[in-house]
This record gives C-alpha cells, structure tokens and sequence, in this order.
C-alpha cells in the first residue's frame, strides 16, 4: 500500500502520516522542497510498495506559487503522474481544513519553536489560496480515476481514512 498525505501546512499531514504509518506498519518518509523533485524522482519514489508520504508531488505544483519559484515538475508532468498513480495500488489524501484553524495550528508551531520561526510570512498571507489549490488538485486527479480522497480533519472521523483504504 502507497498513501500519499498532500495539503497545506498545519493541516495535519505529518500527524495522520505517523498515525497511519503505525497503523498499517508503512515506512514513513517526508518529501521537502530540498528533494530533488521532478518527475523522475516522484515516478521512483512511488515504485517502493509500503510507504506513507507526507508530501508528494503535488505540492510541487502549488508551493512555487507561494514561495514565488519556478516548479521543479510542470503541470504535464504533475498529470502524468496521477496517471501513473490510477494505474498502481496509491491512495491520496489532501487534507484542508478551515483558513483560521490553519491559521492558529501554524501560529502554535511558531511559538513553540521560539528560536525558529517554522512558517514563512508568505504561507501565512497565502492560507487561502494553497488550501484552494489543493483543492484544486483533489478534483484533477479525480479526473485522471486516481484513489483520492478529500479529508477535513476539523469535521471528518478518522474512520472515514481507514474505509476509504478499504482496510
């Protein structure tokens, strides 16, 4: 079982990651901006079987715009690897919640780490419209027949992940 965990910072991805990781004793691996993400790359990571991924490929098509850098993939890239994805055993799941709770989760990480500031400002201006492109993301791969699943962790039950995994 492949599970990729996608959607805006603070919205509980790396929480549901290590929750379902344990679960279903996956090996748990973060994807950063730092990875060498393209298209290669992503195809490569999605060949291991076992894994949850907090993070994939589709934030490399929505962070750019916020962090105002060119994307390492491009959309025909992004699209080939849903494609690659509805024909293999991956699960997505892009999480959203509310703009304000987001908002106040990232707030509380910040203080926290009083030394580090973990957020830039510009994720934090751009709540709204990273959580809307996710979104976004969710209904394309939906079109490409992907296993994908849209979860509010403000108003969704737990059990709402483990009927969608079928498991």
């Amino acid at each position: 079982m492949r599970i990729i965990i996608e959607g805006c910072d603070g919205t509980g991805k790396t929480t549901l990651a290590k929750k379902l990781a344990k679960k279903y004793d996956l090996d748990y691996m973060h994807f950063r901006n730092t990875d060498p993400t393209d298209k290669t790359f992503y195809v490569q990571s999605l060949r291991k079987e076992s894994f949850v991924y907090d993070r994939n490929f589709i934030s490399e098509i929505v962070y750019p715009k916020v962090f105002n850098r060119k994307p390492k993939i491009n959309r025909r890239g992004i699209n080939d690897i849903y494609f690659y994805c509805s024909k293999i055993d991956v699960y997505i799941i892009i999480m959203t919640n509310t703009p304000e709770t987001i908002f106040n989760r990232l707030k509380a990480r910040d203080t926290k780490r009083s030394s580090d500031k973990l957020e830039p400002d510009c994720v934090y201006k751009n709540i709204t419209f990273i959580d809307d492109a996710f979104i976004k993301e969710y209904a394309i791969a939906k079109k490409y027949n992907c296993k994908v699943i849209l979860y509010d962790n403000n108003i969704d039950n737990i059990n709402k992940i483990y009927k969608f995994l079928g498991r």
